[in-house]
């Protein structure tokens, strides 16, 4: 559910791209994820990427999911605070940590 955001298009070999920026030129691939959603179809991928975590959390809040469910969409992205200071908090350090597993 957490991924929801990448639904728009995200195909394989542009996922391996981004990989590998990632860790080889992190700086690359935020220029080329700076562009609003309608840039041409080469970049909209990284554009996908970047975004999916606003844009699963608005598609969540507008298909009724909690307030938790929502804010856990937004956030998994983001490197959690050390050590977690409540239950929000913990189960975002728990996701973050899942998701980096692959």
């Amino acid at each position: 559910l957490h991924d929801v955001g990448k639904s728009p298009g995200l195909p394989l070999f542009h996922r391996v791209v981004i990989v590998l920026l990632e860790k080889l030129r992190p700086a690359l691939l935020a220029r080329l994820a700076d562009a609003p959603l309608d840039c041409p179809l080469w970049r909209r991928p990284f554009v996908v990427n970047a975004q999916h975590p606003r844009l699963g959390a608005e598609w969540a809040q507008e298909a009724g999911c909690s307030p938790l469910v929502v804010s856990l969409i937004a956030m998994h992205q983001q490197k959690p605070a050390a050590p977690a200071p409540d239950f929000t908090a913990t189960l975002h350090a728990a996701l973050y940590r899942a998701d980096n597993l692959n």
